[in-house]
């Protein structure tokens, strides 16, 4: 009887993995289809879906460190300019 039992145990969780496993097969298959229909979408619009595009559309490293250089050197109110301020706190 015990037997019977782990038998149909055994069987019920091998059923319950076995569905896991194909439940994300089935979402991964259907991932890499939207992915593929929205890739070719993108790309019948013109947009340019390569690495090296994206890169260097997106750096904004050399605008972000040129940025400090670029901005007036300003008076704090009492303290002479910010660097003064930096000197006096070290």
């Amino acid at each position: 009887m015990l037997k019977r039992w782990l038998k149909l145990l055994g069987k019920i969780l091998l059923a319950l993995i076995v569905l896991l496993v194909v439940f994300l097969l089935v979402g991964r298959f259907r991932g890499q289809i939207a992915l593929a229909s929205y890739r070719r979408k993108l790309a019948a619009q013109g947009e340019k879906l390569s690495p090296q595009h994206f890169v260097s559309a997106v750096c904004g490293v050399p605008v972000i460190t040129s940025g400090p250089r670029r901005l007036p050197q300003r008076k704090l109110r009492n303290t002479g300019t910010m660097s003064d301020a930096i000197d006096r706190l070290t």
